[in-house]
């Protein structure tokens, strides 16, 4: 008799569920230039500045042994999520074709010294790619391309354009 009651039990409890639901949203990776000024040059043709949420555009017209240029972005974490910033290279003779480069290519093809870092915007401390990029703040991007080469006939008398695109993604 006191079987039937213990196997009911048993059997309530073998039987019994839980739900449980939970809402998630995932965050969105957003970075934007705010910002980008040239700190230093010392050309003289006709330069153009240029830049989106995410490429920075940069023209001269008259490059020549000793030209020199150096110019400051602000890249802002304007997404819900952490992110690592990159950026990739590319030189262009007409604006429409892009090829993408690194800092080797540039000096091995045109002679072109290229060096960069990131910045805290507070301190002014280099900024290490390795770290994340939080919400709502924001790094410096310094670029600085200097023009070494005594003869690059490759580049007399033409229109040479760098585009540097600044990527946010939360894997690395």
């Amino acid at each position: 008799m006191l079987l039937i009651p213990l196997s009911a039990f048993g059997y309530a409890q073998w039987n019994d569920t839980l739900t449980v639901i939970s809402y998630m949203q995932a965050g969105t990776e957003s970075i934007a230039i705010t910002g980008c000024e040239v700190t230093q040059y010392n050309g003289y043709g006709e330069y153009v500045l240029s830049w989106n949420e995410g490429t920075i555009y940069f023209e001269d017209t008259n490059l020549f042994p000793g030209w020199e240029l150096e110019l400051r972005a602000e890249i802002h974490n304007d997404g819900t999520i952490p992110v690592h910033v990159s950026y990739q290279i590319y030189y262009s003779w007409d604006q429409t074709t892009w090829t993408p480069t690194d800092v080797a290519g540039l000096y091995n093809e045109f002679r072109i010294v290229y060096t960069d870092g990131f910045y805290n915007v507070t301190t002014g401390e280099q900024w290490d790619t390795t770290q994340y990029l939080w919400p709502c703040k924001a790094v410096y991007k310094k670029e600085h391309l200097l023009f070494d080469a005594q003869d690059c006939p490759d580049l007399q008398d033409k229109t040479f354009t760098i585009k540097v695109e600044i990527c946010g993604s939360c894997t690395v």
